[in-house]
């Protein structure tokens, strides 16, 4: 009996048989991380077979070129949007070949760009961001977020000739540093942490940003 009631006490706690075990998220399902659209690159099947197994694609050289079509298409065709990382994508030393064009767009992950070179305008004007947006030590001649949510830091650095950012909203931190920045527009922008500009010009030659 005495055994019998020491079993009953500690399985009560659930030390002996515990009640919830957490499952496992699932991988991705290999048969996707192969499924291409007709008008992607070679260049650009790798890259979505590396963001589908681990959420980072490296480019392995200057040569090895994307078009943000490509990008786009991860967001807003559903078999690719439904198997991006949770945390996030990565997508390291890429050479872009044509804008990058989210704007308006719902992006269910946070994104981060380094040492990456952006042809023309990237643009995030009215999308809404779902974690932090990082383009770190990148090329981007016009940066469009006016009207941009992002829940979380957003990371601006590198060479810069435009960030236009009226009526953005940011939940985390706008770090605009460690880069060269010509025109920057904060107009009426929302900014949930601190606001840091260090630029390596000194102070831009036109800075608005009165804060709401």
């Amino acid at each position: 009996m005495r055994i019998l009631l020491i079993i009953l006490i500690l399985g009560s706690f659930g030390l002996i048989f515990p009640t919830h075990v957490e499952a496992k998220r699932p991988g991705p399902d290999p048969a996707v991380c192969r499924q291409y659209q007709g008008n992607w690159s070679r260049e650009e099947k790798a890259a979505w077979e590396q963001l589908c197994s681990s959420g980072t694609y490296i480019a392995e050289s200057p040569d090895n070129s994307v078009t943000g079509e490509f990008i786009h298409d991860l967001f807003t065709i559903r078999k690719y949007r439904e198997k991006l990382n949770p945390n996030g994508i990565q997508i390291l030393n890429a050479h872009f070949t044509s804008y990058l064009d989210l704007s308006g767009l719902n992006i269910p992950v946070g994104l981060y760009f380094e040492q990456t070179d952006f042809f023309g305008v990237v643009n995030f004007s009215e999308a809404r961001i779902a974690g932090p947006l990082t383009l770190k030590n990148s090329g981007v001649p016009l940066l469009n977020m006016e009207g941009a949510r992002a829940a979380g830091d957003v990371l601006v650095s590198g060479l810069f000739q435009q960030l236009k950012a009226k009526n953005v909203k940011i939940e985390g931190a706008f770090d605009i540093g460690e880069g060269e920045g010509e025109d920057i527009d904060l107009t009426n922008g929302e900014i949930g942490g601190e606001l840091i500009l260090d630029l390596w010009s000194g102070f831009p030659t036109k800075v608005d940003a009165p804060f709401v």
